[in-house]
């Protein structure tokens, strides 16, 4: 290979049909900083570490966001929802009762709800889990996310799941404060199950920025007062465009330096313009939890985060962990060595699935512990 070159063969697809190549340097700096055989492998097996270039620019208007997010959201849900995906978050119903019901949001909408917990069981503990996708796109209805929900109920917990409304893709591309306030309803509606005395709130990426929000206003609100236990926030997607827009000479190196392990860091400003169009939004607090006042940060409940080292999103995660921290709302912080970003949600698609139970135990753990 010659020097010029910045890829790499890459494995075929399952299917047989060619990927495009890995980008070489970003399989380097992986491979240096500890990712697994495997994940590298299963991952590059699914086109994750191919060479990106995104179509959007700074000139790029909503509706070419829009269309971008579109056709991200239909490639990320067909891995999502492959085969053997689904049938081994379908194995997990011999032990798992799940109903889908909706409820009205505070806008009048409808929010639908995926409720999953042990058969013949009537849990006093519950995780509202709030999916990821940069508060965009996806749907907790995906086959990763339905083997995730019922994993956290297998411990004997309920576990209630938002499809609350994306700020762009194929939903309703309704922003900052739809989703938000979607989730603050689902809250509402699970904190007065009579059955049901604590709450973890938890969510990845998109859901970590949510998980965080939720509670922020629904400790403004006194909603599910007294019930909401903590909150586990995953590789949470949290800084916005005010820090995204100087990606590459950001306070957060990991914009830079992780770039390329999952998609390249300049999409990040195009998926926050989606949900916050309004710059008068990207400095607040509910919408980008990394500008939380000390006042807000007070609000929430003890936080157990979790970052990823080869995640773009680390650097501002560690940077909340030392603001909860110094105000005295950090249970924990993991950094998990070797991970891309939210790496348990797409370990079935690479048939890893002992990484997701794995990582499931340690929110259940914090969820189902007396703190």
């Amino acid at each position: 290979m010659s020097e010029e070159s910045n890829t790499t063969n890459n494995p075929p697809r399952q299917n047989g049909s060619s990927l495009p190549p890995i980008d070489e340097n970003v399989a380097k700096h992986l491979k240096a900083n500890g990712i697994p055989g495997r994940i590298f492998e299963g991952m590059a097996g699914i086109g994750w570490f191919a060479n990106q270039s995104s179509p959007l620019t700074a000139e790029s208007t909503l509706e070419d966001i829009h269309a971008f997010v579109s056709v991200a959201e239909d490639g990320t849900h067909g891995i999502f929802n492959l085969p053997h995906v689904l049938e081994f978050a379908d194995s997990l119903l011999d032990e798992i009762e799940e109903i889908e019901l909706t409820i009205q949001g505070v806008d009048g909408n409808e929010i639908p709800i995926i409720v999953n917990k042990p058969k013949g069981t009537h849990p006093k503990q519950a995780i509202l889990f709030l999916h990821g996708g940069a508060m965009a796109f996806l749907s907790s209805r995906a086959g990763t996310y339905r083997a995730w929900s019922r994993l956290l109920a297998k411990d004997g917990l309920l576990v209630a799941s938002v499809d609350f409304r994306n700020s762009s893709g194929n939903g309703a591309r309704a922003p900052f404060p739809a989703g938000l306030n979607d989730c603050v309803s689902a809250l509402q509606w699970l904190g007065n199950q009579e059955d049901i005395e604590e709450i973890t709130l938890h969510g990845e990426s998109g859901g970590g920025n949510l998980t965080l929000a939720t509670c922020v206003r629904a400790a403004k609100k006194g909603i599910a007062k007294n019930k909401i236990k903590g909150a586990v926030p995953w590789a949470p997607f949290i800084a916005g465009p005010a820090h995204w827009s100087k990606w590459e000479s950001a306070e957060f190196p990991s914009l830079r330096d992780n770039s390329g392990s999952g998609f390249p860091a300049s999409e990040l400003i195009h998926y926050a313009r989606a949900y916050t169009p309004n710059k008068e939004d990207w400095e607040n607090g509910e919408a980008w939890p990394i500008f939380m006042t000390e006042e807000e940060i007070n609000l929430l409940p003890p936080v157990a985060i979790h970052t990823e080292d080869l995640d773009m999103l680390r650097d501002e995660g560690i940077a909340f962990s030392k603001r909860l921290a110094k105000a005295g709302k950090l249970d924990s912080h993991l950094n998990h060595i070797g991970n891309t970003h939210a790496l348990h949600v797409y370990t079935p698609i690479f048939k890893a699935t002992d990484i997701m139970k794995q990582a499931a135990k340690s929110v259940t753990a914090f969820a189902l512990r007396k703190h």
